[in-house]
């Protein structure tokens, strides 16, 4: 699609005050996007533009310096981009355009002001969940980047999204209290990824795999992939929907492609 941004909108009347528009052609769904002093929480602030979908129209507001911070539709946990300073111009007309990142779900920024240069705004966040496939009986803990992931939770558990700083990260994991080494590992800004915590015979590992949330290409259509943890047996998995193979040998501690069905 195709959204017009106007060039000629007239500048607010007062000082100190300035208009500004949401755009939102991410495909992270409908946003609640914050404006506030950097150390305001959320629960104690009302999004400037809530449920921001396409164009959101413009609203006038204060001029300044503020943090900007955009949410999923009325989810406060559920942060999708954080910006320490972003600055709304006094007599300013300017749109905000929040994009995709690599995983659909998390959101860049720019900032345009009318007849000005664009100013992006990147996530430095990824997101990462972890899923628990070692065998029944022993519990699993996980920190990625300093965040916990799993605490202390045996096999079956996918956990929720948690955000984490990208880059080179620690992975730490830890099966029954006890601590096994894994190497460090690289998240992709705005990225999402499961961590899967498998087992075999001569050990228990840690998988990053990436996670594509972007939306199926076509209406009605879905997307699947295999994740294989099953951790006590070795041999390739193969997954068919409708007697059609979608997945086919996805080794032991991988993940196949995603399908569409």
């Amino acid at each position: 699609g195709v959204l017009e941004i106007s060039e000629d909108v007239s500048e607010p009347s007062d000082n100190g005050r300035s208009k500004l528009q949401a755009i939102n052609v991410s495909e992270a769904g409908s946003l609640d996007i914050y404006l506030t002093e950097p150390d305001v929480p959320l629960e104690d602030a009302s999004p400037l533009f809530a449920g921001a979908a396409g164009g959101a129209g413009m609203t006038t507001t204060d001029s300044g310096e503020y943090r900007l911070r955009v949410t999923g539709l009325n989810d406060i946990n559920d942060l999708r981009l954080d910006i320490p300073s972003i600055t709304l111009d006094s007599k300013g007309v300017a749109s905000l355009i929040l994009t995709e990142t690599r995983s659909g779900m998390l959101v860049d920024a720019l900032l345009l002001p009318q007849q000005g240069s664009l100013t992006r705004f990147a996530n430095t966040k990824a997101r990462v969940r972890g899923a628990v496939a070692m065998s029944t009986g022993v519990m699993a803990s996980l920190r990625v980047g300093g965040v916990s992931i799993i605490n202390g939770q045996g096999v079956g558990v996918i956990s929720t999204y948690a955000q984490v700083e990208a880059g080179s990260v620690t992975v730490s994991l830890a099966v029954d209290g006890n601590p096994i080494a894994v190497e460090n590992q690289t998240l992709e800004a705005g990225g999402d990824y499961t961590a899967l915590i498998w087992s075999d015979d001569a050990g228990t590992y840690v998988s990053l795999l990436p996670d594509d949330n972007h939306v199926p290409t076509s209406s009605g259509d879905t997307k699947i992939r295999v994740l294989n943890g099953l951790s006590t047996e070795s041999a390739p998995l193969s997954l068919y929907v409708d007697y059609f193979p979608v997945a086919e040998v996805v080794a032991r501690g991988t993940a196949s492609a995603y399908a569409e069905v």
